[in-house]
């Protein structure tokens, strides 16, 4: 995992009292625990940012539960829709020169934005079925089987 992307998302979620588990950051809410992870594309040096929300009543058991058993689950075409794919390859693909600081600066605004878009209207049962009822989510989130039973 690049050291750079690592201390990007570090220094960015930290204060918001996110804690580092392998490449994941996860908040811990009441009912919900908030997930940020950062993965690397098997045969390449890019990277995927994934925002995921994990319900604790569907498995109150599960602590630092992994990215892929979330029962929400974006990227960053759920944060930033259409644009998404220019800001994937402009900065997510570490084999393109970049300064540092400019690369720092746009996915410390992408984490902020999904933070304060995404995270916000996911960190109770309730306001994720307000967001439900109310078709909030983008066609770029998926909502699992287990949350689609619980909110129906």
């Amino acid at each position: 995992m690049d050291k750079l992307l690592i201390e990007i998302v570090q220094n960015f979620v930290k204060p918001l009292g996110f804690k580092k588990k392998n490449s994941s950051w996860y908040r811990s809410k009441d009912e919900v625990w908030q997930i940020i992870s950062l993965q690397r594309h098997f045969s390449s040096n890019f990277y995927h940012i994934y925002f995921s929300v994990f319900v604790k009543q569907i498995d109150p058991t599960k602590e630092f539960p992994s990215e892929r058993f979330a029962h929400i689950r974006t990227g960053v075409f759920g944060v930033l829709g259409h644009e998404g794919n220019e800001f994937r390859e402009k900065y997510l693909d570490l084999d393109i020169a970049l300064p540092n600081d400019e690369r720092s600066q746009a996915i410390s605004n992408l984490i902020g934005r999904a933070i304060s878009e995404y995270f916000e209207i996911c960190d109770t049962l309730q306001k994720i079925k307000e967001s439900h009822n109310r078709k909030s989510f983008s066609g770029h989130i998926a909502i699992t089987g287990n949350l689609v039973e619980l909110l129906n």
